[in-house]
């Protein structure tokens, strides 16, 4: 976009859906709420809202900054958007994901604090002004499950611990595990109580369903710096946990590791090949023999079926608070998409990495087709690339 226009480069968000299972719509306030779903109309994925087929361009604002949704927001008013996507407000002091459901250990559907200087008081003062406005247009809760800064203070044994801490830098290690229960469990608890609040409010009849842009938008950031293996006790708990479940029997451990003694308490996590020395990584062939390459393999596996269960765990969280058909929509799942989230595309003076481990991999965003018939999740929301600035 033209500077000249005074719009952020990330203010335009493009909806993409697939099929989202039916629910009974409840009652707010006396008024049904409208049921939203994706269904197939004219050989496409289209949201209908009830039995309405509905074009949605859409317009996402930084709504959380009073000044820009009040610079912006004019612009796109007489073009009557389909859709504008709204994010809470964050309030002062608690990390740039701060957020007013979530402080500490304590999670409400109510605002647990004020909003921060700057900022629209509530998504009431937002949502108004767009009705105001643009009386037809639907609206989009925007929100992520970035932990506050006093959750992290108060659970650092809940975050990724790298094979080397010296040599990692501090901010990629605010990074909850995938094994942490506590953690996943108060995000999954914050989504529904977000939803709650929403659901309860008087313009509740204009939202669509919420886009879940997630922790780092999917990415995670100890990989982002070149950290793939999870020491948290909890993940080595995990670990251990899913050979169990892999392999059945120590016969058959023994036989994938081909190792008579090995058991699965014995199996230690995989190293950080890509970390070791200049010799030693160089060393490592790019076709691995089996036994020498199951723990790695195994790792990975496991990997993704923690993220694939935390994802999971969050829509159902999501979608039970709804307690209708709305459009549960994330930006995740797009990790080869590299840009805004590798250090050398916002920060001075830091270089991109020279080698990366596999981002899919690494992640556990591999083989997620299983993840689209999750009942509640409707699809992904994101650019199709981050060069570019293509359209999702």
């Amino acid at each position: 976009m033209s500077s000249q226009s005074g719009l952020n480069w990330f203010s335009v968000s493009v909806l993409c859906a697939g099929l989202v299972a039916a629910l009974c719509a409840p009652v707010a306030g006396g008024e049904s709420l409208p049921s939203v779903q994706v269904r197939p109309y004219n050989g496409r994925p289209t949201v209908f809202v009830g039995d309405t087929p509905v074009a949605l361009p859409s317009y996402s604002p930084i709504s959380w900054s009073k000044g820009a949704f009040e610079r912006q927001m004019p612009g796109f008013y007489p073009h009557r958007m389909g859709v504008y996507f709204i994010m809470p407000p964050r309030p002062g002091g608690n990390g740039y994901w701060a957020t007013q459901f979530w402080k500490g250990d304590t999670v409400s559907d109510t605002p647990l604090a004020d909003a921060g200087p700057g900022q629209l008081e509530s998504l009431d003062a937002m949502a108004q002004a767009i009705i105001a406005n643009d009386p037809n247009a639907y609206i989009m809760i925007r929100f992520g499950i970035d932990p506050p800064s006093d959750w992290l203070a108060a659970h650092r044994d809940e975050l990724f611990i790298p094979e080397d801490a010296t040599a990692a830098r501090t901010e990629y290690l605010n990074t909850p595990s995938f094994a942490s229960d506590a953690y996943w469990g108060k995000a999954a608890e914050f989504c529904a109580a977000l939803v709650r609040h929403v659901e309860g409010r008087p313009w509740a009849n204009r939202v669509l369903g919420y886009a879940n842009f997630y922790a780092c938008e999917g990415c995670h950031l100890p990989l982002i710096d070149g950290w793939l293996i999870d020491h948290n006790p909890r993940m080595q708990e995990a670990f251990r946990a899913h050979l169990v479940a892999k392999y059945g029997t120590l016969e058959a451990l023994r036989a994938a590791y081909r190792d008579e003694k090995a058991t699965p308490e014995s199996i230690a996590l995989p190293r950080e090949v890509l970390r070791a020395s200049t010799p030693e990584a160089s060393r490592s062939l790019y076709w691995q023999a089996g036994p020498a390459h199951q723990a790695f393999r195994d790792y990975m596996e496991c990997r993704q079926a923690l993220f694939h269960k935390r994802l999971i765990q969050v829509t159902q969280a999501t979608r039970g608070a709804a307690g209708r058909d709305v459009l549960i929509m994330y930006d995740a799942i797009k990790q080869t998409m590299m840009g805004w989230n590798n250090p050398g595309f916002f920060n001075k003076g830091v270089s991109w990495n020279p080698y990366f481990p596999d981002l899919y991999l690494g992640t556990g965003s591999s083989g997620t087709a299983p993840l689209f018939q999750t009942p509640g999740f409707s699809g992904l929301i994101t650019p199709h690339d981050y060069q570019a600035r293509g359209i999702g």
